[in-house]
């Protein structure tokens, strides 16, 4: 899309780390068209537009809100961010993107040019068939305060594919947009009172072990302690226990985080899936044939506020 080259930072931690990712601008990097043009219709519902911010068309989507655009060669971008779950999601939808498949998990690391490396972004393929075209896009989940900090601050990010680029977007005033953004989502999530069905889970099941030589993911390492409460739980008094389920990777990464079980907290839900997606490291699960395949663990995290529980390791993930 844009003429942009840079140093990759030697080495990822499989989280979103600060490094020394060096860019270098090799020409003017294209700036958003206006507005959206192509499909926006299709991949929105019950949106209320709230205004335009440097090319970017900010909707309330009743509970949460999105910021989308449309840059050269017709590549559409929306970025949405609930203030409720401190979550955002960033889709981005190329029409050279042919083989693209729907629902497909893909390896997609997001580098933005201030060496921020999110590399946990749990990348879904998204293919459909609309009346306005065909949709072949990318979907990526990560957690929402840290991402709207660097989409505000960054000049540019790249998407990348193991060592494949995949594409660099424009960040050029994008620091009003993410204020925008927050603002209009914080509204909001205080003007429609959250859906409990919209994110609830059946009760976790008891675990079953896989047949044959198959084996399920070992943890490995990655605590949680009250050091991480989050400042707004303290705040407010919250503990619990939130119980989550977590996506693991053939490489024994975090991929994914979904709160099964609530603590009642928002924050410590948000924190809990944050932190396991920056520190979990596991052994992979293997198939009969003892080769690592992607697969799921469950794990129950106890909050208990430091002044009735001394600071030490929460409870240990479930097999």
């Amino acid at each position: 899309m844009q003429n942009i080259g840079y140093a990759a930072p030697p080495n990822r931690d499989g989280g979103r780390m600060r490094g020394r990712l060096r860019w270098a601008l090799l020409r003017a990097v294209t700036v958003p068209l206006a507005a959206p043009v192509l499909l926006a219709a299709s991949l929105a519902a019950a949106q209320t537009e709230v205004g335009t911010v440097n090319g970017w068309v900010i909707q309330d989507e009743r509970g949460w809100c999105s910021a989308s655009t449309v840059y050269d060669r017709n590549v559409y971008v929306r970025v949405s961010y609930d203030f409720g779950a401190n979550s955002a999601a960033l889709l981005v939808w190329n029409p050279a993107w042919e083989s693209i498949r729907d629902g497909q998990a893909y390896d997609v690391t997001l580098e933005f040019s201030n060496g921020s490396d999110y590399s946990s972004t749990a990348a879904r393929g998204v293919r459909a068939e609309t009346t306005s075209g065909r949709i072949t896009a990318l979907r990526m989940s990560v957690n929402g305060d840290d991402f709207l900090q660097d989409f505000a601050g960054a000049a540019a990010v790249a998407l990348m594919m193991g060592e494949r680029r995949l594409d660099i977007l424009s960040l050029r005033g994008t620091r009003a947009v993410a204020h925008r953004l927050q603002a209009c989502a914080t509204a909001s999530f205080h003007r429609y009172p959250p859906d409990p069905f919209r994110t609830a889970l059946p009760a976790p099941q008891t675990a079953q072990q896989p047949g044959g030589g198959a084996r399920a993911p070992v943890y490995r390492s990655g605590t949680i302690t009250n050091e991480d409460y989050p400042a707004s739980a303290l705040r407010a008094n919250e503990q619990g226990t939130v119980t989550i389920r977590m996506s693991i990777g053939a490489d024994g990464r975090v991929t994914g985080c979904t709160v099964v079980r609530s603590s009642g907290s928002t924050a410590l839900d948000s924190t809990t899936c944050s932190l396991v997606q920056r520190r979990s490291r596991f052994t992979p699960a293997q198939d009969e044939n003892g080769r690592p395949v992607a697969g799921t663990a469950t794990r129950s995290v106890t909050w208990s506020l430091p002044e009735a529980v001394p600071s030490e390791p929460v409870t240990p993930p479930e097999d």
